[in-house]
């Protein structure tokens, strides 16, 4: 299975969501923009974002082997954009990190 790094973006706020999906950018993007629309208790961190206007999702890798993607995706987070990354990050389980 291929997995996708991505990054939401937007240039009227300074924070970033950074995601993993095996679907498509357009279908994963579309479900961001969906739960950031609701009024529920469910938090979205990529809700700040999306309401900020002009966001955008883009590419940042591919692999193949879940492990990879999950560390890289670790690596994103912490290292490249740890300042204004809006995630919580979970390991396998679920559990915050």
């Amino acid at each position: 299975m291929e997995y996708k790094l991505y990054i939401i973006e937007s240039p009227n706020i300074n924070k970033v969501y950074i995601g993993i999906t095996s679907k498509s950018l357009g279908q994963r993007f579309s479900g961001h923009k969906r739960t950031a629309r609701k009024h529920s208790q469910k938090y979205c961190s990529s809700k700040d974002i999306i309401r900020a206007g002009n966001c955008t999702i883009r590419l940042l890798e591919t692999h193949n082997d879940k492990i990879t993607i999950l560390q890289r995706e670790k690596y994103y987070i912490n290292d490249v954009y740890g300042g204004i990354c809006t995630n919580i990050l979970k390991n396998n389980l679920g559990e915050i990190q």
